[in-house]
C-alpha cells in the first residue's frame, strides 16, 4: 500500500508493505502516480518525497503480483507512475534505506534529489 502525508508543505509519500520488503503492486503504482498528478495541482505541496517503510526503499516490482496481472494496455500501471513522476513539476526527493531493487532504482533517475543511507543497496536485475 501507498501512504501519503502532507507536512511543512512536503508531500511524503511512501511505500509501506515492509512484509513484502516493499514490493511493488500494480495497485501500488496507479496510488503513487495519483499521489503525484495531485500534488502536481495543489499549491500546499512544494515537494514531494518518497520513501520506504520497515527498512528498504523497495524490493521492486511484487512478482506474484506482475504474473497474475500483466501489463497490457498502452499504458501500464508502471509506466503511468514514471511519466507522472518524470513529468511532476514540483521537486522529488528519494530517502534510500535498504534495498532498491528494479524499478527502486531506475525511479531515482527521474527524482531531483536522491539521498542514500549508508544501508542503500542498489540493484538491477535486469543486467544480470
Amino acid at each position: 500500500m501507498i501512504t501519503t502525508e502532507l507536512e511543512n508543505r512536503i508531500l511524503t509519500v511512501a511505500f509501506h508493505r515492509a512484509d513484502k520488503k516493499n514490493a511493488i503492486t500494480n495497485e501500488m503504482y496507479l496510488a503513487a502516480e495519483k499521489a503525484l498528478l495531485d500534488a502536481s495541482d495543489n499549491d500546499e505541496v512544494r515537494v514531494v518525497l518518497f520513501k520506504g517503510e520497515g527498512g528498504d526503499f523497495t524490493s521492486g516490482n511484487d512478482l506474484v503480483d506482475f504474473i497474475n496481472n500483466p501489463p497490457s494496455g498502452d499504458m501500464p500501471p508502471v509506466l503511468a507512475f514514471l511519466l507522472a513522476l518524470a513529468r511532476c513539476p514540483k521537486p522529488v526527493v528519494a530517502a534510500v534505506t535498504g534495498l532498491a531493487v528494479g524499478i527502486g532504482t531506475t525511479m531515482l533517475a527521474h527524482c531531483d534529489y536522491v539521498v542514500a543511507a549508508d544501508n542503500a543497496r542498489f540493484k538491477l536485475p535486469f543486467v544480470d
